[in-house]
């Protein structure tokens, strides 16, 4: 056979270390996708699939639910460390703004590409969120942008990357600059490691729609940095959303729908929202007791571990240290003190370390940014990686994620005779 990359399923079985019967029952479940070749009746393997589920057999499928591997070349974990193409994550939260991750995602070069959307588009958005209701979120409002930003696009079926780009970026953008601005400036520049200044950088444009003040000194800088760790994370639940979605060959603007749908629960996008809850209630009755009471009823603390992460979520340091280094003072610094406080609390009740959510809210809430700033940032970051994720899944196979279930219900009826 021609294809190298496939191998049969001796050699499939070999390397997952299973017997050939658990390799298609892995088959039956989602868990690894089954190739043909056009003259032979036998079944083949992707060799890269099969490694990167081999890296992870702690994590097979248990009986309270399925876990599915799928081969990129967008992101890596590996032990405690992200990499986005090859880069340490880490390492570029701290150097190039999110336009450039963006841009490595999408284009494989570190690169920034320009957010920009056209001004119709933007004051389009903004006349339909005057029809949503009191109690909506911020989550709503870009939800509703991408509806309306994909209604104004004559060419948004045009799957070709470029084409998936130039939707994609104006998407970001007109998800941003249609919320509302807060303060008196609507774009804070932002300061690199090199020296340079971005005046008109993503994470300043959205800062300015989630806070009435202006930036603390290092504010803006901590938020992009969060944004480009958030930019991606392999296959988290709002991605493979996003996958299936592009499976079907839907639209870049309908894959980044699926996305947020699945974004919006409580034990994704917005699990930073927890987060603030135990904050605020360790600011009134001190941390011990937050962390205490939380742990009573035996539920998990709210920003504290992470499946695919055996030690620390390599995210979680540089979002603190950013919030750290905030020149900050008066309410804020007590907020921030309080941050450390609940840490130092946890390390003593749980054996999880915190993860991203925590360091979102821990910017967050000692930023006075609007309630629900969490998942806004989460939502509008993770737009890159989600559209990575698509244009790689247009390259692939169509609906290739079709599932089976398993049947649990009563018996069915006798046929009549």
């Amino acid at each position: 056979m021609a294809d190298t990359r496939l191998v049969g399923a001796a050699e499939a079985a070999r390397i997952l270390g299973v017997k050939q019967p658990t390799l298609y029952a892995y088959v039956s479940r989602g868990i690894v996708q089954r190739h043909t070749v056009p003259g032979d009746r036998g079944s083949w393997f992707e060799r890269l699939e099969l490694e990167e589920l081999n890296r992870h057999k702690g994590r097979r499928p248990s009986a309270s639910g399925l876990d599915l591997a799928v081969g990129t070349s967008l992101t890596l974990i590996d032990g405690d460390r992200l990499y986005f193409r090859g880069h340490d994550a880490a390492r570029l939260a701290g150097t190039v703004a999110y336009e450039s991750v963006a841009g490595l995602l999408w284009t494989g070069h570190l690169e920034p590409v320009s957010f920009r959307a056209p001004r119709s588009t933007v004051a389009a958005v903004r006349r339909a969120a005057r029809g949503l209701g009191p109690h909506a979120r911020l989550i709503d409002h870009l939800s509703l942008a991408v509806v309306v930003a994909a209604s104004h696009d004559p060419l948004r079926m045009d799957l070709h990357p470029a084409s998936v780009i130039r939707a994609a970026s104006s998407l970001v953008a007109t998800m941003v600059d249609s919320m509302p601005v807060l303060g008196a400036v609507d774009a804070y520049p932002l300061p690199l490691a090199d020296g340079s200044v971005v005046d008109d950088a993503l994470a300043g444009r959205l800062w300015a729609r989630l806070s009435s003040s202006a930036p603390p000194r290092g504010g803006v800088h901590a938020l992009n940095a969060t944004m480009c760790l958030l930019a991606d994370h392999e296959l988290a639940t709002s991605t493979l959303a996003a996958r299936v979605a592009a499976s079907t060959r839907t639209d870049p603007y309908a894959a980044v729908g699926a996305a947020l749908a699945a974004l919006s629960g409580p034990l994704h996008g917005t699990a930073s929202a927890e987060v603030v809850t135990l904050l605020e209630a360790a600011r009134a009755g001190g941390a011990k007791v937050a962390v205490a009471q939380r742990l009573a009823g035996g539920e998990r603390l709210p920003g504290y571990g992470h499946k695919v992460y055996a030690g620390r979520d390599p995210r979680t340091d540089v979002i603190l240290d950013a919030v750290g280094a905030l020149r900050v003072s008066g309410e804020a610094a007590a907020r921030r003190k309080v941050v450390g406080q609940v840490v130092r609390a946890a390390a003593g009740r749980v054996r999880e370390e915190p993860n991203s959510d925590f360091g979102l809210a821990a910017l967050t809430w000692v930023a006075g940014l609007v309630p629900d700033a969490g998942e806004a940032i989460f939502a509008v970051a993770r737009v890159a990686g989600w559209v990575a994720h698509a244009m790689e899944e247009y390259g692939e196979s169509p609906l290739r994620f079709r599932g089976r279930t398993v049947y649990t219900g009563p018996p069915p009826e006798p046929r009549a005779p």
